[in-house]
Formats: C-alpha cells, structure tokens, sequence
C-alpha cells in the first residue's frame, strides 16, 4: 500500500510539473476560457479608443509612416517602445487604428491569459479555478489600484508585458530545487520571460527581474526553511553549496533576461543618457515628469485617500488568506511568491520614502535625485502584484477548503456561465464612452470637429488644441502644436513640451468664461506657432468667424490668406440639463 501510495505521489509530482512554457494538454481548456474572460474584460469595459491608445498607435504609425502628421512635435520624439513600434508599425499600413487596436487587444489579452495560467498553475489551482481566479482579478482592478496601474484596458505595449512577466513568475516558482547539478538550466525559462517582458516595456520586465533576484536572495539570507522541502527527501547540502548554486542561478537568469531584452533595452537607454543638456536641464526635466505629468503615478504624495485604503485592504485579504492556506500546509511555490510580494512592499516602501513631501517639491534641496529615482516608477510591481497575490490566495483558499464543492462547481458548465456573466455585467456597469472631463454631448460633437478638419483641410496642416484634447491625431489625423497626453521621454522634449504649454497659457480662461481674441491675438498665435488653425471651446473672437462650429467647437484660422467665405455652422439639440452639466475644467 505504501508503494502505491508512493507512486500516486510521484504520478501527481510529475503530473503537476509544467511542460515547456508552462503549459501542458489539460490546460488549455482553463487558458481559453481565460482568454474568452479577459479578452471581454478589456473590449466591455473600455471603449476604442482607450485613455492610451491614441498615444501609442499614433506615435507607432508615424515611426512607420514619417510623412503622417509629419509637424506634430511630440511624434517627432525618440521612440520609447522600439519592439512594439517594430511589432505592430507594419499593421499600420494595412489596417485602421481602431481595427488594430481591436486585434492587439485580443492578442494581448491572449497573452496575458497565458501567463495568468502559468502562474495559476504554480498556485496549485485546477480546471475552473484557473479562470475563477482571473475572474476575481478583474472584479478587483474595477474597485481600483494604488497608482493608477492596470494590466487589462487597452492595447499598449505593458500588456503584453505584464502577460510575459507573470509567467516568467510562474515558471519561476515552479521551478523543482533539486537536484542543484540540473537546476541552472530551469532558469533559463524565466530569464527569457523576463527579458521579452523587459523588451516590450523595460519597467515591467526589469522590475519582475529584480524582484525575482531580490527575492531569491531573501530566502538565501534567512535561511533554509524558506526553501521547499526535496521530493523525494535527500539530504540538504552544505550552505557554501547552496549559496554558489544559487548564485550560478541568479546568473543564469540575469544573463538570459539581459540578452533577451536587449532590443528594447538599448533604445531606452540611449532616450536616458543621451543629451547635450546641463545637469540642470537633466535635472528639471526629470521633476517636471515626475512631479508634473506623471504625478498620478509616480508621486505618493499625490495619491488619494482611497488609494492607500484599498492597497491596506488588499493586503489584509493576502496576509488572512495566506494564514488559512499555512493551516493547509502553505506551498513552497506560494510562500515564495509572498516572499515577491514583500519585495515589492519593500520597494514601494523605498519609493515613498524618496517621495514623501509636503507642498513644493523645489523646497527640498534635494529634488532633483528624488525625481531621479522616482521616475522608475517603485510602486508598479507592487500595484500589479496585490490584486493578483489576493485573486490567487482567495480561489486557492476556496478550492482547498471547499474541496467537493469546487469539483461540483467546476463540472456545473451554467455556474462557468454565470462567473463570466458576473464580470462582463461588471465591465459595462463601469464602462465609460467618453474621455474624463468630457459629456457626452461635448464628446460626439468633438469628434464632429475632428471630421470636418480631416475631410476639409490639407494633411500639413497643425492645429493648436485645446488643454482637454483627446485623441486628435486619432479623429483628426492632423499634426497639434503640443498636446498634455503626449508628453515626450527624453529630457530635451520634455522641457520644450513645458515651453509650448507656457507659450499657450494666455488662451487659458478664468473660471469658464471665454477668452475674447482679436485678429491680433490670432496672427499672434500664428506667429508664436505656426499653426494654421485653431480649435476652440473656450476662445471667442469678434472680428473674426469661425470656418466650422457645431454650437461647443469652433475652429478659427490663423493666418489672413486663404480665409473661407462663408463659416459652416451646425448647432446640435442639447438638453438644458447638458448645458448646466457640461462643462470641462480646463480648455483653450
């Protein structure tokens, strides 16, 4: 009886061991299903165009397509995501934005339900619980996030990224510690993961490889009890041994990952280093992003209230959920995931150390090395990691607790029904279709604007927008003067981003009233630009008519030439209700 037993032990020691990529036969009924999950998360719940599409698609078809909105100046910038501009620019040859911003964000989705799967998998989750587990993701990044990360949403490079780096932690916690003589050509896996993550979106790859290292060398320094237990037992080697086989591992891994990224990699550290700017520039470049643009992600001292509550809470589910499963016998490759987990707490912890302040950063004499730091963005492994760790915790907890009802539930074909009815009902009860500071009338009648300008002016034209412009290149296809969303990366744009928007501050009006031009203050903005045209909510001139208004935009010309003879007018049915309610908080 013991030598059946043994070998049911081996049968499922083995059964659970990952094939290549992590995935073996019976698992690709859970990884479509969380496919099909995801895949209608980021459709359902976000509407094309998302907040970042615009930014990404746009800039990747002008680095195809250098002719396109050849003026714009933030399209003229060094490219950020060279892989994903080289992956996708020839798409845009062939299909619309929004036709590919559809297919990435299948595509992407895909890839993330893979890795979702890998890691998953390393839980010990099975069947249904898989995309359960990916369920109740989703149900949490609906609730919110620490600073402002999210995997699913859009089609951006970090999503694939994200995919990538989750299974480069499954595959690492999968990983069977013995024997040592065989255990460095495991990691070669992860590395790989690691650095296609890394290519695609260097912070998102480079901070799983760092926490993966760190991590390793946290079990290292406490000692052998964080590491699994052999199967079968053997005799522990001695620690000398165990510390040169693990640096022999970490080395492996770093080195397969460094190669693996190096195609993205180079691209962004030549945006970094690469400038004739003075320490000073170098310096205020890097606070006006960090404390300026990207405050939202990179500045605690700018995060909400609710922000720190719902980080608080997510991590009290971990530590409860964690605790029940140590009753159950905590797995070795859950407790090294904790152990990530800590190591990105720890990071975070270190980015709101540098960023704490009060009032004016510039107070601080050393705001030019916090920024530094800061612009790494510390807080994004942490972010991702707490709703995944909670997700996976809590299925694992239900799944192990409730064993027999979980078999039940996962043969019951209407309960998988009613999960994924849950959370797409889910997705477009907090669907929003329009841009944030818009109505939707304000919405609609911006996109109006965009179509009279692509079918009625010339393609070189530039435009200067207003401060709340969306998606113009997009609806548009015209070159903007500058744009807030489109803030370049490297330092020398930066700083001439922040020039253009003070160049245009005196269009900015005072507690919504609008700002009466001349023909003066026109050819002036013409001269200050070189733009052609002009659209407006906010500006008013009374010597000069519009070309087109639809009753909320108006488009001016800026230069005397050419002017229309007549101005197309088209004044849309709005409610008295729209008119109270829609306004926008900042505009030209």
């Amino acid at each position: 009886m013991s030598a059946d037993a043994s070998a049911v032990r081996q049968q499922d020691r083995h059964s659970a061991e990952p094939a290549f990529g992590g995935f073996r036969r019976d698992l690709f009924g859970p990884a479509i299903t969380t496919a099909l999950l995801l895949t209608g998360f980021s459709l359902l719940h976000v509407a094309v165009p998302g907040v970042n599409e615009p930014h990404y698609l746009c800039w990747t078809r002008a680095a195809w397509d250098p002719q396109w909105c050849s003026r714009d100046f933030f399209l003229q910038s060094p490219p950020a995501h060279a892989v994903f501009f080289a992956a996708v620019g020839s798409c845009t040859r062939l299909w619309s934005l929004p036709a590919i911003a559809v297919g990435g964000r299948i595509v992407s989705s895909l890839v993330v339900a893979a890795g979702w799967t890998i890691l998953a998998r390393a839980f010990g989750l099975k069947g249904f619980a898989i995309p359960a587990s990916a369920a109740v993701f989703c149900l949490i990044t609906l609730t919110g996030n620490l600073s402002g990360e999210w995997v699913l949403g859009g089609f951006e490079s970090k999503v694939a990224a994200w995919g990538l780096a989750l299974a480069a932690a499954g595959r690492w916690l999968s990983i069977d510690r013995r024997p040592l003589a065989q255990r460095p050509l495991l990691w070669i896996g992860p590395g790989i993961l690691c650095g296609l993550s890394a290519a695609l979106h260097p912070v998102v790859g480079m901070w799983m490889l760092i926490g993966i290292v760190l991590s390793e060398a946290v079990q290292v320094a406490v000692g052998r009890r964080m590491m699994p237990e052999p199967s079968p037992p053997e005799p522990p080697p001695p620690e000398p041994t165990v510390f040169a086989a693990r640096a022999v591992d970490m080395g492996v891994l770093t080195a397969a990952a460094a190669v693996t990224a190096l195609p993205g990699l180079l691209p962004a550290l030549q945006i970094l280093t690469a400038s004739d700017l003075s320490p000073w520039q170098r310096a205020t470049a890097g606070r006006i992003q960090v404390f300026m643009r990207l405050s939202h992600h990179l500045d605690p001292a700018r995060f909400p209230l609710q922000a720190w509550l719902h980080a608080g809470v997510l991590l009290a589910a971990i530590a409860f959920f964690a605790r029940v499963l140590r009753k159950k016998e905590l797995p070795a490759s859950v407790h090294r995931f904790l152990v990530l987990l800590g190591v990105a707490g720890f990071i975070a912890a270190v980015g709101i150390l540098v960023g704490a302040h009060r009032g004016n950063v510039l107070h601080r004499p050393d705001w030019a090395g916090r920024a530094f730091l800061l612009r790494f963005y510390p807080f994004r492994l942490l972010d991702v990691l707490m709703p995944t760790g909670a997700a996976l915790l809590g299925t694992a907890v239900v799944q192990t607790r409730f064993a027999r009802q979980w078999q039940r539930a996962a043969a019951s074909r209407f309960r998988r029904a009613g999960l994924l009815a849950v959370v797409l009902t889910a997705c477009l009860v907090t669907r929003s279709s329009v841009p944030a500071g818009y109505s939707p009338d304000q919405f609609a009648a911006w996109k109006d604007a965009c179509a009279w300008i692509r079918r009625n002016t010339p393609d070189c034209c530039l435009f200067v927008t207003p401060r709340e412009s969306f998606g113009f290149k997009w609806y548009a296809e015209r070159a903007e003067f500058v744009c807030w969303k489109d803030c370049p990366q490297d330092a020398a744009g930066i700083l001439e981003w922040r020039r253009r928007l003070r160049e245009l501050s005196w269009l900015q009006p005072e507690e919504h009233e609008a700002v009466r031009l001349t023909a003066d203050d026109l050819n002036r903005l013409h001269a200050q630009t070189t733009a052609e045209y002009l659209i407006t909510r906010t500006c008013r001139s009374a010597q000069t008519q519009p070309v087109y208004e639809n009753g909320i935009w108006r488009i001016y010309r800026l230069t005397e030439s050419d002017a229309p003879s007549e101005t197309v007018s088209l004044q849309p049915m709005r409610s008295s209700r729209t008119r109270r309610s829609g306004q926008i908080s900042r505009g030209l």
